[in-house]
């Protein structure tokens, strides 16, 4: 068996050298930080030295084909599907409002399939919506309406860190969207994410609302949701606050440069004051924004970030 290094010696590593790279950043940010890539570290050697115990993308993809080949929806609660030495097997429960919940619960003798994210496309109208496989092999799909559902693999299989894949912009065939290049997202806490763009030309414009609910009485504090992409080769990062007191609960951004092949991903929201101190990713974030309530949900964070982050939004803000 190789002898790897414990992910707390590798958190160790990781949280100093953000300390040096980033001597002003907050420490729950650090510890954060240095935890998401110490985990991502410590796959990657294990992927590298136990390739043949590693379970494959391919069997998941299969199993979920066969499927969807077979029908998945409310009328059929339970259904069960074995490719190889994976099995996948699924239970609906009736919610009230006529929404219900997929239990969807794989199996596998190398095990190994923990971190893995799947989609539910629901019908014609095309919303897809997340779902991460447990350290127990269960992936729960909540609030789904009537219809027909596909579940799809998303990313790699067991990428067990803190990021969260996303889909690529391509609806559904036959779906309401299939003309268009839209994406409606639905995230497990309940956010929605919609991807579109007016024209063939024109910049993709990302919305993001905020799950109702998520504020207690008296919370003013805005969420704040990472997108990190790859154009062209190319990293891309932006931050997208979205506020609470208004009716909307949403934030509108451009992408610069992204396209409908590029990978993407985001995070849980994080805690206003875990920002990072970087002015450029700050900056290019702020520009990014499409309208006034976006701009709004920047200046809500200056009470709650450091200091440091709240001098970088401010000057950014001062040009708008």
């Amino acid at each position: 068996m190789t002898d790897y290094p414990q992910p707390e010696t590798l958190e160790h590593i990781c949280a100093e050298y953000f300390s040096l790279a980033f001597p002003e950043a907050d420490a729950q940010w650090i510890d954060s930080e240095a935890a998401s890539v110490a985990e991502r570290a410590r796959h990657a050697m294990q992927a590298l030295h136990e390739p043949t115990t590693r379970p494959t993308r391919g069997h998941m993809a299969e199993a979920l084909r066969r499927l969807n080949e077979r029908g998945l929806s409310p009328r059929d609660a339970t259904a069960r599907m074995r490719h190889h030495e994976l099995t996948i097997e699924t239970d609906v429960v009736r919610r009230p409002g006529d929404r219900y919940e997929l239990r969807l619960t794989v199996a596998d003798t190398a095990g190994g399939y923990a971190g893995t994210w799947l989609a539910l496309t629901a019908g014609r109208a095309g919303v897809r919506y997340l779902a991460n496989v447990d350290a127990d092999g269960n992936a729960t799909f909540a609030n789904l309406p009537m219809a027909d559902w596909v579940v799809e693999l998303v990313g790699d299989v067991s990428v067990a860190t803190a990021s969260i894949p996303l889909p690529a912009v391509r609806p559904i065939p036959g779906s309401a969207a299939a003309a268009t290049d839209n994406l409606v997202l639905v995230l497990p806490n309940g956010a929605l994410f919609r991807m579109n763009r007016s024209s063939p030309r024109a910049p993709y414009v990302l919305e993001i609302t905020a799950p109702s609910g998520r504020w207690q009485a008296g919370d003013a504090r805005p969420e704040v949701y990472p997108i990190r992409y790859v154009s062209d080769e190319d990293p891309a990062a932006l931050l997208v606050p979205v506020a609470p007191g208004s009716a909307s609960r949403r934030s509108r951004v451009h992408l610069p440069g992204f396209s409908r092949d590029d990978r993407w991903e985001t995070t849980p929201p994080l805690r206003p004051e875990a920002l990072p101190p970087d002015p450029d990713l700050v900056t290019r974030s702020i520009d990014a924004a499409v309208d006034r309530a976006t701009i709004r949900a920047w200046r809500s964070l200056v009470p709650y970030v450091p200091p440091d982050v709240a001098d970088i939004i401010a000057t950014t803000l001062a040009e708008w």
